[in-house]
């Protein structure tokens, strides 16, 4: 599985580090990962929504377009290790 999550990553980023520096990971702590990385997403969506519906949200432009930027980062994350899971047949 972590071959497929680097290939994954290398079509998006280019290569990766050599094997050799590469941490290999077990099924069991993507799927720990993949749950964490969607728990996370789901509380900055809502915090998301608190801040554009306080009284002047443009007050707060600056955290809603970082909350914004590590949805969008942590998405693609979450993508990533789903997409490996798949190939690889873990549930």
């Amino acid at each position: 599985m972590r071959q497929a999550l680097e290939d994954d990553v290398t079509l998006l980023c280019g290569p990766v580090g050599g094997a050799a520096s590469s941490p290999s990971y077990s099924d069991t702590e993507l799927k720990e990962a993949k749950r964490q990385i969607d728990s996370t997403v789901h509380k900055l969506r809502e915090t998301l929504k608190t801040l554009e519906a306080k009284e002047e949200p443009r007050r707060y432009n600056s955290q809603i377009k970082l909350a914004t930027r590590r949805v969008a980062a942590f998405t693609i994350a979450s993508d990533l290790i789903g997409r490996a899971c798949r190939r690889d047949g873990v549930s």
